[in-house]
């Protein structure tokens, strides 16, 4: 499925499609202590930057699976009355 190099970006997609949020997947980040290559904390406007961004390091299909379950749990909360 992936070729190439696994870039960092890619990891964060990757719990992403894992966890299923994007609240987990910063709390998965901030309790194992890794960090951005620069330093800087992973928090949720970064995760939501690398899903809804346009960055050529992220591989096309995680970015697009990420999309979809962004979007499929977008839907889901505003069938609940959850979502503003």
């Amino acid at each position: 499925m992936l070729k190439g190099e696994i870039t960092f970006e890619d990891e964060v997609i990757s719990k992403y499609i894992v966890v299923k949020t994007i609240k987990g997947t910063v709390e998965h980040f901030k309790d194992s202590d890794i960090t951005t290559k620069s330093g800087l904390v992973i928090t949720q406007p970064y995760v939501s930057e690398l899903i809804n961004g346009t960055s050529n390091k992220i591989n096309k299909v995680l970015l697009c699976m990420a999309k979809e379950l962004i979007n499929t749990n977008k839907s889901a909360a505003k069938q609940r009355g959850r979502y503003l």
